[in-house]
This record gives structure tokens, C-alpha cells and sequence, in this order.
């Protein structure tokens, strides 16, 4: 039994973050760390942040300029779909999870530039 219910956390823990497709601009990265998404900021990269977590998440802190889109909220689609597609994308929340999907969403609306912020804000505070 208890190899069962372990079988199942593990399972469970895996279909929680989707697979990540590579980007059709190359030099674009799927995932980056708190740490090289810091070296991109502090170099003055052009990209934009984009914080997908829910409102009472974000009021404990944000990376500073996101713009804010809650992935649970009923306008989620149409946000995106407001956004240009040509722009480079860094994407997070607070650890990962949902940032990854929304890579997914953006990706089958035709954006070509997203990247995910592994670990999220949970490890971007960190840090």
C-alpha cells in the first residue's frame, strides 16, 4: 500500500509541470535559474517579465517591472492574447509550475520567445 500511494505522489509530481518545448528562436532559452535571470537584468537584456501568479501572491513582492497576469484569473487567455508575440518572454510564479504551462499556452498562440523561470519567485527571493 505504501508503495502505491508513493507510486502516485510521484506521478503526480511529474504531470504537474509540462514539458517544455524548445523555442524556434534558438539563441531564446526554454528554462533559466534565478541566477542567470539576474545576469540578463543586471546586462540590461531586452525581455519581458511576466509574473503569472495570483494577486495575493504578488502582494509579498514581485520582480521589480513585471507585468502581472493571474494564470487562475477568467481573463487569462485574452491578456495573452494582447501581448505581442514577437517579444521575449520570462515567465514565472512562485515555483515553477504554473509559469511552465503558461510557456505551453503562449506557445500554441504562436509565441516564439518564452522562457521559465525555474523555481520561480520562490527561488528569484531566494537568492
Amino acid at each position: 500500500m505504501k508503495y502505491i500511494i508513493l507510486l502516485s505522489s510521484l506521478l503526480a509530481m511529474v504531470s504537474c509541470k509540462p514539458k517544455l518545448t524548445p523555442n524556434t528562436d534558438t539563441t531564446i532559452p526554454i528554462e533559466i535559474n534565478s541566477t542567470q535571470l539576474g545576469e540578463m537584468i543586471a546586462k540590461g537584456q531586452k525581455m519581458i517579465l511576466l509574473d503569472v501568479r495570483t494577486p495575493g501572491e504578488i502582494s509579498d513582492g514581485k520582480i521589480s517591472n513585471a507585468l502581472e497576469i493571474d494564470y487562475f484569473g477568467d481573463d487569462f487567455a485574452a491578456k495573452i492574447d494582447q501581448l505581442n508575440k514577437d517579444d521575449h518572454y520570462i515567465i514565472y510564479c512562485k515555483s515553477g509550475g504554473r509559469s511552465a504551462k503558461s510557456v505551453a499556452i503562449m506557445k500554441e498562440k504562436g509565441f516564439t520567445k518564452c522562457t521559465n523561470l525555474e523555481g520561480g519567485y520562490t527561488a528569484w527571493s531566494a537568492r
